[in-house]
């Protein structure tokens, strides 16, 4: 379940000032707006988009990746979409569907600071997988996050990062993501005792 509460922001309360209030939360398969959430089994890890519009949330379990418009008044969430290992996806560049490869066991995830990229750190298949985030309500689309070699052919369909492919070591147990500016992306590897970037 994601938890929803409300922070006391009141300057003059000075015995409440940041403390918490319950709201809500949102359930696998409650039957909420946007209808029934899925991909929170196992949920681990949140991350908001830089406009404050946007929830993803990692499901370790599911292995996907749930999406939920913010209601910025009263911290409800909308389900939008989920993205699951396997599931055929909409994919960049080419081809237009495939399926979404190397989200076993998804553990962390992150938001661009420009808001243009979701990454998701993948346990189970040591992998980051990255998606383009674009529209409102946004909509996602598979880019794999390996890149492609110098006057190399574009990966078709996309290939995440994983450990041990293309000279990348120490995402085994890949389990948190971050972004903190827009041209770097840092991972764990919980199994390799490793921070990634």
């Amino acid at each position: 379940a994601i938890s929803i509460f409300r922070r006391n922001t009141e300057a003059g309360d000075v015995t409440n000032f940041g403390k918490l209030t319950y709201v809500g939360e949102r359930r696998l398969g409650d039957a909420g707006s946007g209808g029934a959430a899925v991909g929170l089994d196992g949920v681990l890890n949140l991350a908001v988009s830089p406009d404050g519009e946007h929830l993803s949330a990692a499901g370790v379990d599911a292995s996907a990746i749930a999406v939920f418009a913010s209601n910025k008044v009263t911290g409800s969430l909308k389900f939008l979409e989920a993205l699951a290992d396997g599931q055929e996806v909409n994919c960049q560049p080419t081809p237009e569907k495939c399926t979404l490869a190397s989200a076993g066991g998804a553990a962390g995830v992150a938001v661009s600071p420009d808001g243009l990229n979701v990454y998701l750190a993948a346990s189970a298949d040591a992998a980051l997988v990255a998606f383009e985030r674009d529209g409102a309500p946004p909509s996602f689309a598979f880019i794999g996050g390996q890149p492609t070699v110098p006057d190399g052919p574009a990966f078709d369909p996309p290939i995440p990062v994983r450990d041990g492919l293309h000279g990348v070591d120490g995402l085994a147990g890949a389990s948190a993501v971050a972004s903190i500016d827009n041209d770097h992306v840092f991972a764990t590897g919980l199994s390799d005792k490793a921070l990634v970037s």
